[in-house]
């Protein structure tokens, strides 16, 4: 019954859009309010039908959600307005008086049907819409998570706060090094003061950290080991005799630059 359907809709699509957007303004108070919301909302209902008659025209349920994805609103604000044109496309068939009660069930069946189809793929669309900005979110917070911070020439600072996982620990590896390469930079400086927790696993990876900057050239410290660290280092076995460690991020800049044969002096006027 496509044809049969899509048909109908097509003949009688004014007076289904009339009867759409009647239905949808008498719940208008409840989806907008002001003036700015009623001329949103109206250009809303003008979008929409245009979506749909596009759909009539070539059946392409994913070009539709593409369409209706552009309009900005989630799939829950959207559903009102797609079943309310299949209620109106009811009221349209059911004063139809040549249409016998089987050819209008079989219509409406295979309505349900198209609308049962697009609300699963606006739901996907969403959700992949969604799995995309979390996706961007995380990158960005990595970014922010792990500073690059030139403080004398040739050295540099690498604050690792909150935890660490194997994305974040690949994400801090490319962003040292690249900082290494691109700075010259001969000292790094893993300050640890805001790390969160210290277990077997993220001590590997600071570790690997390490030992990539040795390999591209540079010479790293690990600073601000707190007392409770330093005993979880002890607990757990770590062998960090190859590593610089160091209380304060102070004290690892004094000795980056005793490692650069340079020294911060008192000048007394």
């Amino acid at each position: 019954m496509e044809k049969a359907t899509i048909r109908f809709l097509k003949n009688h699509l004014q007076e289904v859009e009339d009867v759409w957007q009647e239905q949808l303004r008498a719940d208008e108070s409840e989806m907008a309010t002001g003036s700015l919301q009623e001329e949103l909302f109206e250009k809303m209902l003008e979008q929409t039908m245009r979506y749909i008659r596009n759909f009539l025209n070539h059946l392409d349920i994913q070009k539709f959600v593409r369409e209706l994805g552009t309009l900005n609103r989630t799939a829950v604000q959207l559903f009102p307005f797609i079943e309310a044109f299949e209620t109106s496309t009811y009221y349209v068939l059911r004063n139809q008086k040549d249409k016998k009660p089987a050819e209008s069930m079989e219509i409406l069946q295979y309505l349900r049907k198209i609308v049962h189809s697009l609300s699963i793929e606006l739901l996907k669309y969403e959700q992949e819409r969604y799995n995309k900005i979390i996706h961007l979110q995380k990158i960005a917070l990595q970014e922010l998570s792990t500073p690059i911070i030139p403080v004398f020439d040739r050295v540099i600072v690498i604050p690792i706060i909150g935890a660490i996982d194997r994305d974040r620990a690949k994400q801090i590896m490319e962003n040292v090094l690249h900082a290494v390469v691109s700075n010259k930079s001969e000292v790094v400086l893993i300050d640890i003061t805001g790390l969160l927790v210290l277990d077997t696993v993220v001590a590997h990876h600071l570790i690997e950290v390490v030992n990539a900057i040795h390999i591209v050239g540079g010479k790293s410290m690990l600073v601000g080991i707190r007392p409770e660290i330093a005993q979880t280092i002890v607990q757990l076995g770590v062998d960090l005799s190859d590593v610089t460690t160091l209380g304060t991020l102070q004290e690892g800049i004094e000795k980056a630059l005793e490692e650069t044969n340079r020294c911060i002096r008192e000048v007394i006027h």
